[in-house]
């Protein structure tokens, strides 16, 4: 194979994957380890190819902060100890770091 069959190869795929409706992100994953295949076995590949939405991380976009009213409602159903539990959470603590949760913890 070629320099000229690999970038075929790696447009055949990332148009495939398009079309299945993979993430840009996920594309260039997955030509990422077809061109280190490709390397590993001494087939030259192309330098760069264009990927569309290949730095579109909006993961995250469609979420919103909390407004002041939502924390508060949680705290004042809450009990002491998950009081003090959502506030260690609130400065960065893990939640693991807190120790076992079990059902008798989560409700006193």
């Amino acid at each position: 194979m070629d320099t000229r069959e690999a970038k075929f190869f790696l447009h055949d795929l990332i148009g495939h994957l398009e079309m299945k409706g993979v993430k840009g992100s996920w594309i260039e994953s997955y030509v990422k380890a077809v061109k280190s295949w490709m390397v590993w076995n001494d087939i030259e590949t192309p330098k760069s190819i264009k990927i569309y939405g290949a730095s579109d991380y909006n993961k995250y976009e469609k979420e919103i902060p909390p407004t002041r009213e939502e924390p508060r409602r949680i705290l004042d159903v809450a009990g002491i100890r998950s009081k003090a539990s959502i506030s260690l959470m609130a400065f960065g603590f893990r939640p693991e770091v807190q120790g076992p949760l079990s059902e008798t913890t989560a409700s006193t």
